[in-house]
C-alpha cells in the first residue's frame, strides 16, 4: 500500500510540474526574431554557393546525417535534412546570389515554424554571415523549453560555427540576439 501512495505522489508532483510548465509556456509570446551573424575570411560568391547548396549540407554540419531533395511545390524547391532532432522539412521561399537565401519549415504537424533569412555581406576581410530568424513555438510547454533552456540562437549558432568550421575557420566568434 506504501509504494501506491508514493506512486501517487510521484504523478501528482509531475502534474504539477507540468502544469506550471504550460502556464509559464502560455506567459511567453508565441513569436520571437532573433539573429546571428558571422565574418569569415571567405569571399561573398564561395560562401552563397556552400550555404545554398541544401543537398550537400551533411557533408559539413554534423548534427545532419542527410539530405533529401523533395518535389517542387507550388515553384518552391523542398528538401528534408534528417538530423539528430529528426526529419525537418523545409522550402526555399527566395533565393537571390550571392546576397541572400530564404527558407521556412514545410512540416505543418511540428511544434515550432518559421523562417530563416541568410543574408550575406561582402567585408575588407571576405564575408559578413547573418542569419535572421522569424520564428513561432505553438507548443506552451516547448515556449518555455526553448526560451530558457536552449535559447532562440542556439540553431543558428551552430549552424554559423559548422560553417566556419568547413572554411578551416574554427575560432571565428558569432554574435547574437533576439526579441519577442
Amino acid at each position: 500500500m506504501k509504494w501506491l501512495k508514493r506512486a501517487g505522489t510521484l504523478l501528482l508532483c509531475v502534474l504539477v510540474l507540468v502544469g506550471v510548465a504550460a502556464a509559464g509556456g502560455l506567459a511567453i509570446p508565441e513569436d520571437h526574431y532573433a539573429i546571428s551573424s558571422i565574418e569569415l575570411a571567405t569571399q561573398p560568391d564561395e560562401m552563397f554557393a556552400r550555404i545554398s547548396d541544401v543537398a550537400r549540407g551533411a557533408e559539413w554540419r554534423p548534427s545532419v546525417e542527410r539530405v533529401e531533395l523533395l518535389e517542387t511545390v507550388s515553384g518552391q524547391q523542398r528538401f528534408r535534412e534528417h538530423g539528430t532532432t529528426g526529419p525537418l522539412t523545409m522550402e526555399i521561399v527566395e533565393i537571390a546570389p550571392p546576397r541572400r537565401l530564404v527558407t521556412r519549415i514545410a512540416d505543418a504537424d511540428l511544434p515550432f515554424g518559421g523562417t530563416w533569412s541568410w543574408d550575406i555581406e561582402p567585408t575588407a576581410g571576405g564575408s559578413r554571415v547573418t542569419i535572421e530568424e522569424r520564428g513561432e513555438i505553438y507548443n506552451p510547454i516547448f515556449r518555455l523549453v526553448s526560451r530558457f533552456a536552449i535559447g532562440y540562437n542556439a540553431t543558428m549558432e551552430t549552424y554559423l560555427l559548422d560553417l566556419a568550421a568547413s572554411f578551416d575557420q574554427p575560432t571565428a566568434r558569432v554574435t547574437s540576439s533576439w526579441s519577442h
